[in-house]
């Protein structure tokens, strides 16, 4: 398990994170199964794997597709937080303790593996061999994709504050990888030579000023600040919002989008990439 894992096993954090991270939307996962159906076309799939699937944002909504999904996370609370969520319209999805290195399924048995805004926290290389063993051949599919920094779009001067927040006040907390978020994971290969990358959607919406700062609260960055200080930056962070939505529309909603990116790659039939 990657030292990275760590940032969100608190079961205080795995609250925050079901509660207040943003859900992508349906395109993503169409995406994904188009990109399937060109050498697969079938109705229904038999297996999917989210790796580090936090409290199950990105997992349930494969349940659609597939026979079987299983969510894998080394957090046992964001284990617990996700399957308090388990409804009726996602009965054929697993929730359980573990990680991307040591995926629990036997070898050529998955259609998709999928890595939803967990990738830049696992052993690479761990997780490339081990996506290989278990996808099947010719037709098993990777889905590596999240989104980018949120953007505040309806008012520039909260988007400076929040700008100042995540570079300045949480500048030498986040993890030395978080640079993968900022570039858009632009830099990363997939193992299979049959890839295509996608960024034409977007995560958009608006959401109260509470709202946002819980989403705010919810970065490890800042979950780390209040390990290492006595202090909490979050309050003046919010009055300062607060008071320039206020001057600019009397009001505290904050809207916003995310940029959202996606990597897809197949399994090829022999061991030749």
């Amino acid at each position: 398990m990657s030292r990275y894992t760590k940032l969100f096993t608190g079961v205080d954090h795995a609250k925050l994170y079901a509660k207040y991270r943003p859900t992508y939307p349906a395109e993503v996962y169409q995406q994904i199964v188009q990109f399937m159906r060109r050498n697969d076309d079938r109705s229904k799939y038999d297996v999917a794997v989210d790796v580090g699937c936090g409290s199950g944002q990105s997992t349930k909504p494969l349940a659609a597709y597939f026979t079987q999904v299983i969510g894998i996370d080394p957090s046992q609370g964001q284990i617990e937080q996700g399957n308090k969520r388990i409804d009726n319209n996602n009965t054929n999805v697993t929730l359980q303790v573990g990680n991307g290195e040591q995926i629990p399924c036997d070898s050529c048995s998955v259609d998709l593996v999928t890595c939803g805004q967990s990738f830049h926290w696992l052993d690479e290389t761990k997780f490339w061999a081990e996506v290989d063993r278990v996808l099947k051949p010719g037709t098993g599919c990777l889905a590596v994709y999240g989104y980018g920094n949120s953007i505040v779009t309806n008012n520039d001067q909260v988007k400076q504050i929040c700008h100042e927040f995540y570079q300045g006040t949480l500048d030498g907390y986040w993890s030395n990888r978080r640079w993968y978020i900022d570039n858009l994971y632009r830099h990363i290969q997939l193992p299979y030579n049959d890839q295509i990358r996608i960024d034409s959607i977007s995560i958009d919406g608006e959401m109260s000023l509470d709202s946002y700062i819980g989403y705010l609260s919810s970065w490890s960055a800042y979950r780390d600040y209040l390990k290492k200080n006595s202090d909490d930056p979050l309050p003046n962070v919010k009055a300062r919002m607060l008071n320039a939505l206020q001057q600019a529309s009397g009001n505290d909603t904050i809207e916003y989008t995310f940029p959202v990116f996606i990597l897809l790659g197949r399994k090829p039939s022999t061991n030749n990439n």
